[in-house]
């Protein structure tokens, strides 16, 4: 009987730690000209993965082919604060005209996940997390699925 007692205190504490980031999610990325879908896959280990498709774009300023760009890196919650790190990026599924830019564009791609390093988030609720980015922008995460 003591013993339970004595864990009693540490499951009541595991159990507020709150809504875990770690976890399938999809959003879409405001690229200026159209919103891009994103999945982001957030490991328990302290990494995540990635990926972008554009559909193709096309304005009278610039066009954006279609294709598909992976990320990885690091992240860490600490209280309501989100560290978010990427350490690499691939383009794949890019048109012939791309690939002279291929790493120009893969170096776009990790520059602007490290835009995003610092961040507040809160979980409204299982499904939703909710970033306050560096730069006031927010973006809402959607659960897909959680681990």
């Amino acid at each position: 009987m003591k013993r339970s007692v004595l864990f009693l205190p540490l499951l009541l504490l595991a159990g507020c730690q709150g809504p875990s980031f770690v976890g399938t999610w999809t959003s879409e990325v405001d690229m200026n000209v159209s919103k891009v879908p994103v999945t982001l896959t957030v490991k328990q280990d302290g990494t995540w993965t990635g990926t972008m498709k554009t559909k193709g774009i096309s304005t009278p300023m610039m066009q954006i082919p279609a294709m598909t760009a992976t990320a990885d890196g690091a992240w860490k919650v600490d209280g309501d604060s989100l560290t978010w790190t990427g350490s690499n990026a691939t383009v794949t599924d890019a048109p012939p005209i791309v690939m002279p830019f291929k790493s120009k564009v893969e170096e776009e791609v990790k520059t602007g996940i490290n835009r995003w390093n610092t961040a507040k988030i809160k979980f409204p609720d299982a499904k939703t997390a909710e970033l306050t980015l560096q730069s006031g922008d927010k973006v809402t995460l959607t659960r897909v699925t959680a681990s």
